[in-house]
C-alpha cells in the first residue's frame, strides 16, 4: 500500500478523482498489448481525512476478489474513508447475444432464478469466465467506479476493442449511465461507513 498527503483533499471532487483515474487506466491498459488482457492490475484508491492510499488489489479468482475487497473496506473504515475508488478491467455478458447464441429466452422472459442456475452452469461449463464464452457474446472495458458516503455509488466504463497489430483500441464514448443500478458494483465496494 503506498500512502501520501493531498493537499486540497476536503473539496475533492467525484468526477475529477474519477476522470483521473479513468485517463490513468486507459493508459495503463493501452501500455499492454490487446491479447494480454489480464495484466493490468486492479487498484483502490482509499481517499481518508488527509491522505490518500493507494492499494494494489491483484487476485487470482474470485475468492480472493472479494477477500481483497473486504480488506480494502476495512482500511477505508479504519481511516473513516470518504471514497474509495476502484480502477480495473472488466468483461460482462450481452444477456440478449447470449441467449440468442444458446437459443433460450432472454432473462426477464422466464423464471430469472431459472435463468440464474442456467447461466452459471454455462458459466462453469466454459472455465468459470466470461472470457470462455464466444466472443460474440461478451464485451470487455477499463471500469473505474467510486464509492462513499457522500456521493454513493458512481460507475464509468471505457469499452475497447482490438485494433491493428494486437492493440487496445478505445471506444469514443465513455457510459456513464446514472439510472443503471451496478449491484454488482454495490457489493464489491462494500458500505464500510455503515459496519
Amino acid at each position: 500500500m503506498i500512502t501520501g498527503n493531498i493537499e486540497n483533499l476536503d473539496t475533492l471532487d467525484a468526477a475529477a478523482l474519477l476522470h483521473g483515474m479513468m485517463e490513468t487506466a486507459k493508459s495503463i491498459r493501452s501500455q499492454h498489448k490487446y491479447s494480454e488482457d489480464e495484466a493490468m492490475m486492479p487498484v483502490c484508491l482509499i481517499v481518508g481525512q488527509g491522505e490518500v492510499m493507494v492499494v494494489a488489489t491483484a487476485w487470482k479468482n474470485e475468492d480472493e476478489k472479494w477477500a481483497m475487497m473486504k480488506a480494502v473496506s476495512n482500511v477505508a473504515r479504519l481511516h473513516k474513508a470518504r471514497i474509495v475508488g476502484l480502477a480495473t478491467d472488466t468483461r460482462w455478458i450481452k444477456s440478449d447475444k447470449l441467449c440468442s447464441y444458446y437459443n433460450v429466452p432472454p432473462p426477464e422472459k422466464q423464471n430469472i432464478e431459472d435463468f440464474k442456475k442456467w447461466y452459471m452452469g454455462m458459466l462453469r461449463s466454459v472455465g468459470g469466465s466470461v472470457k470462455g464464452f464466444p466472443r460474440e457474446v461478451w464485451s470487455e472495458a477499463v471500469m473505474v467506479a467510486a464509492k462513499g458516503p457522500e456521493i454513493g455509488t458512481v460507475v464509468k466504463l471505457a469499452n475497447y476493442t482490438e485494433g491493428p497489430n494486437d492493440t487496445v483500441l478505445f471506444q469514443a464514448d465513455i457510459i456513464d449511465d446514472p439510472s443503471r443500478t451496478y449491484e454488482h458494483d454495490l457489493r464489491l465496494l462494500p458500505e464500510w461507513w455503515t459496519q
